[in-house]
């Protein structure tokens, strides 16, 4: 038997069936394989709902305020909570230019801050409010011994 082809070496080795059916997968069916494979893994980058980049030319603030509670005001429109833009789950992003970011919250006194901001840069607030002396809202209560809870 006069085999010229790349697989008679092999289908020669032991002239087993196994053999025979180990040449056709190699050199059949697995080429095949993986250029359907190829075919049914592409696509398009990033994949749909995958990834959703920031809008360009942002700048971001972290707001890192104690009490989270803190209302944060941007430019005179109510915004959320310092603890949403202090890292965990977000920033704060804004347009880059001049801004003013207040944060508010009952019984404490209002924090201001100008600032003007350039893009892709990340401006980070690590502060205390202050609370207002003799407001019931922020005093601490006092135990009957004089000691502190």
């Amino acid at each position: 038997m006069a085999d010229h082809s790349f697989i008679g070496p092999i289908l020669r080795v032991r002239g087993t069936r196994l053999a025979s059916l180990l040449a056709v997968a190699v050199f059949v069916l697995l080429p095949w394989c993986t250029s359907c494979a190829y075919q049914w893994c592409q696509y398009d980058y990033p994949p749909p709902g995958y990834y959703e980049p920031s809008a360009p030319e942002r700048a971001f603030i972290d707001t890192d305020i104690w009490p989270e509670e803190a209302g944060v005001w941007l430019d005179g429109e109510y915004v959320g909570i310092a603890d949403n833009f202090d890292g965990y789950p977000g920033y704060l992003e804004v347009r880059p230019g001049r801004h003013r970011i207040e944060f508010r919250l009952a019984g404490f006194r209002t924090l201001r801050i100008d600032l003007s901001t350039r893009p892709w840069l990340v401006y980070r607030f690590e502060r205390d409010l202050r609370d207002i002396p003799g407001d019931p809202l922020t005093q601490t209560p006092q135990q009957p011994d004089g000691g502190t809870r």
